[in-house]
């Protein structure tokens, strides 16, 4: 028993290790700075491998570019962090700890016992998705982005509407698996308990909210809350497979990251705001490190109206204010896009 504890305990401990080098590693992009045009002042790049002989080069900013100055340091410290990843994989094999094992931590047994079964009644594919704070988790384990802890009970579902699908008993299936029914009078809203953790459904609000509308979706036997701005996510899904839970529908991360940075903005209570920015930077550092990704971004910056894009701005601000440097990473990736 004993032998198991401390076997336990090195396991937690070379766990988190691996989570602060592959956080690292997200800020230290591999490749080489390489200098241009000396005659017009001297302009930066990365460059990166690109497959077979190609190579690609990523425009970093002039001489004088803080950027430049940052990541010179960083890929400096790269082959030191990757050696250190090394050694911390290594022990996790040696103390029998499964790859896979880790890329499913903390996802909660309810949880995943309802993403099967949403998965099965093919839900995902009509127009639900997870977001919120488990839908962040989700991009830990799966889109590159870095670990930092969370605890939440609240597990938050989207529904695209209007629906096209078939009649689904949501609610119905919710109960067969264990939860109860919880009406709120306050807005007409049902949400769903086992105990273990809350289900809330949302759903777009149109307008100002000003206009009551009908919270019941007859189709789906739901009656979710109305929140603004998240047509943006679900209007930008990705759909990720779980190994031994099955698919899942998510935000895509550049969705994400506009739409917690337009959430925080109107947010009362300091702690979520804390929880948005902290959440919009870790996504941001991912973003700017994946090309395809970066594309999405930009795509969804063209198309935004000039007043959310203002709101973000000033929610930006904020963020700086609440968390210091911890923020750059979202303002740095914000700066890029608005160029």
């Amino acid at each position: 028993m004993v032998l198991k504890e401390i076997l336990q305990e090195n396991a937690e401990y070379y766990l988190q290790q691996k989570r602060k080098l592959v956080g690292a590693l997200l800020l230290t992009p591999p490749g080489s700075l390489c200098r241009r045009f000396p005659q017009r002042g001297g302009y930066w790049y990365l460059r990166q491998y690109a497959g077979g002989n190609a190579r690609r080069e990523h425009y970093l900013g002039p001489d004088d570019s803080p950027l430049v100055e940052s990541l010179r340091q960083k890929c400096g410290s790269r082959p030191r962090l990757l050696g250190e990843l090394a050694e911390a994989r290594g022990a996790l094999a040696l103390l029998g700890h499964k790859e896979e094992a880790s890329m499913k931590e903390d996802l909660n047994p309810a949880l995943a016992q309802l993403i099967k079964a949403l998965d099965e009644q093919g839900l995902w594919e009509l127009g639900l998705e997870l977001v919120g704070s488990w839908c962040f988790k989700v991009y830990q384990n799966y889109c590159g982005v870095e670990f930092y802890p969370f605890r939440t009970l609240d597990v938050d579902l989207a529904v695209r509407l209007p629906y096209r699908g078939e009649k689904k008993d949501i609610g119905g299936l919710l109960k067969s698996l264990g939860f109860e029914e919880r009406f709120n009078a306050a807005n007409g809203s049902i949400s769903y308990s086992n105990g273990e953790i809350m289900v809330e459904f949302l759903r777009a609000r149109k307008g100002s909210g000003a206009r009551k509308e009908r919270p019941q979706i007859p189709e789906l036997g739901l009656a979710p809350v109305a929140v603004p701005y998240l047509d943006l996510i679900l209007h930008n899904p990705l759909t990720l497979s779980i190994k031994g839970v099955g698919k899942v529908t998510v935000p895509h991360p550049a969705a994400f990251f506009f739409h917690k940075l337009l959430v925080a903005a109107v947010r009362r209570e300091s702690a979520k705001q804390k929880k948005d920015f902290r959440q919009t930077a870790a996504v941001a550092k991912a973003l700017a490190m994946d090309e395809a990704m970066l594309a999405k971004a930009r795509e969804l910056y063209g198309q935004m109206p000039k007043s959310w894009r203002k709101r973000i701005s000033g929610s930006l601000s904020k963020g700086r204010e609440l968390l210091g440097e911890a923020m750059n990473p979202a303002q740095e990736l914000w700066d890029v896009l608005a160029r």
